[in-house]
């Protein structure tokens, strides 16, 4: 292909023994920081338990089903690609909890080690490679979903892996005997499988086989796509249809009561996200240094300055690549194109974290590329090829402080639960041994109150009709509610009222008395 031209390198035996010296670091210098912050808690978001019982319902042959109720109905919310990624390493080796957590520590330096393979290929540089690794490996927000059993590390495994054999593709052998060209494809499906952001994948590697005028692969991974992922569509389709999608349809996801987004509330939408994203995500995901002390406060112009100043960057790294432009630059620009068209509640670095490796290394190379081009101007021609080097040994130097959350993260890892958290698992230890086998209780965390009281859970409905709400809880077969004081303002708006204006209905029977007090009631049904 076009885009394919490979730059020579004048000793391929000093550049492979450098490669492997690097790899080495990294590798080691990984786990020497992974173990130090590694926090075998389970994270307080409940997600991370959903994936998990997932996947163990996989792995013990249930079906891809919730077994938090006792219906047992086929789940439809998660995409079902990150519970195979649980469900195989349980099979593998073992399901408990710590175990999965470290299989995410494990795809996170294989990451970066294939993203190390990728990037040199696409700059013939070990040092600017090294760099991007480096603060890759050191990156907090990285490093903190690495042991936490969410989707997001799996996706950029899985990401940074079908971009690396995009580039190794040999598209003048016939379709048929390309069999690495097979792989990419189940590959990018499974992507997609993992997260919906993975249609970005599809498109970016769609859009380089057009450009590159691979007309005859282009026809053949879009329908090998389609192929591969219509059984899971159709599944989805028969349970109602895509929950996420659904979402997306609405002002507020968490409150449904404001109804449908019209055409101005979108448009509002994108460009608050777009303005959001440049001053807050992209520059707070990216630089561990860069802290947001509140989501809902305006943006200050200090803030888009910097953030716009950053993306400038980037945007140069990405213009001055010499090869592979289209298909990195069209996967940022699609992935990110997704996640402006997301609800504005959907913030924060979680969403944008499987690119913050590649928006590292655009940035990355655009500072090379703008000291290369000073260097240039004031006539230090010799002292170019150096440059990567010196901006090695610049990185090294910002590591110390680069390093100050990292240490926020060890402190974390040692620290308990909050007493409203250690409270709220207490009442479901007290559920577990104390109700009959196949209670059934609905409270605002129910993935969480389930994996401790090994009982079914269920959430209750965030509506403000109370007689609706009672209503729900009969139709659901509630037994037992749960008052927590976990902070979410859906407990004080729904649930809290539903109980004190129908006493008659609730009945205190235990509560976990440290300050602040978690109550259980029981539900009488009519």
């Amino acid at each position: 292909m076009n885009d394919d031209n490979q730059i020579s390198h004048p000793n391929k035996r000093a550049s492979l023994a450098v490669t492997l010296i690097y790899l080495g670091i990294i590798i080691v210098s990984f786990f020497y920081v992974y173990n130090r912050i590694f926090d075998g808690k389970i994270n307080l978001n409940g997600d991370n338990i959903s994936y998990y019982l997932l996947g163990q319902a996989l792995a013990t042959g249930q079906g891809y089903v919730n077994t938090t109720s006792r219906a047992k109905q086929p789940h439809r919310h998660f995409p079902v690609g990150y519970p195979l990624v649980v469900a195989a390493a349980s099979k593998a080796y073992s399901s408990e909890i710590i175990f999965i957590k470290r299989v995410n520590g494990f795809l996170l330096i294989s990451a970066v080690v294939i993203l190390f393979l990728l990037l040199k290929s696409i700059t013939q540089n070990n040092h600017i490679s090294f760099v991007v690794a480096l603060f890759c490996i050191l990156n907090s927000n990285l490093l903190n979903y690495s042991y936490i059993m969410m989707s997001e590390i799996s996706f950029l495994f899985f990401s940074i892996l079908a971009l690396w054999m995009a580039t190794k593709v040999n598209f003048d052998k016939p379709i048929v005997k390309n069999g690495l060209f097979f792989m990419l494809i189940l590959c990018v499906v499974f992507v997609f499988h993992i997260k919906m952001t993975g249609l970005a994948l599809f498109l970016a590697i769609a859009t380089y086989l057009l450009i590159n005028k691979e007309k005859k692969y282009l026809l053949a991974f879009g329908l090998g796509f389609i192929v591969c992922s219509l059984p899971w569509y159709l599944r989805s389709r028969s349970l109602g249809g895509n929950s996420h999608m659904k979402s997306l349809l609405l002002k507020n996801p968490y409150e449904p009561e404001l109804g449908a987004i019209g055409i101005a509330d979108f448009i509002e939408r994108v460009v608050s996200n777009i303005g959001r994203y440049i001053a807050r995500e992209i520059p707070s995901s990216t630089f561990n240094y860069v802290n947001i002390t509140s989501y809902s406060e305006a943006l200050s112009w200090g803030e888009f300055l910097v953030g716009a100043s950053i993306v400038s960057v980037m945007l140069l790294g990405l213009y001055k690549m010499k090869i592979y432009r289209s298909l990195i630059g069209s996967y940022l620009f699609f992935f990110l194109g997704i996640l402006v068209l997301w609800p504005e509640v959907w913030y924060g670095i979680r969403f944008i974290l499987p690119i913050v490796p590649l928006l590292l290394f655009a940035f990355v190379y655009g500072i090379e590329q703008l000291v290369t081009s000073l260097a240039q101007k004031v006539r230090f021609q010799k002292q170019v090829p150096y440059i990567p080097i010196a901006l090695l040994l610049g990185a090294l130097f910002l590591v110390p402080s680069y390093l100050e959350p990292l240490k926020a993260l060890e402190r974390a890892s040692k620290q308990p639960y909050p007493i409203s958290y250690a409270n709220y698992f207490k009442l479901a230890n007290w559920v577990n041994e104390n109700t009959p086998r196949g209670s059934l209780t609905c409270c605002r965390k129910p993935i969480l109150f389930s994996l401790y009281s090994n009982k079914y859970s269920v959430p209750y409905k965030n509506t403000l009709n109370q007689q609706e709400f009672i209503e729900d809880l009969e139709k659901k077969g509630v037994d037992y509610v749960v008052l927590d004081q976990l902070g979410y303002s859906s407990t004080a708006k729904y649930l809290y009222p539903t109980i004190k204006n129908n006493p008659e209905r609730f009945e205190v029977i235990a509560y976990m008395e440290e300050d602040p007090i978690t109550y259980l009631l029981k539900f009488k049904k009519k």
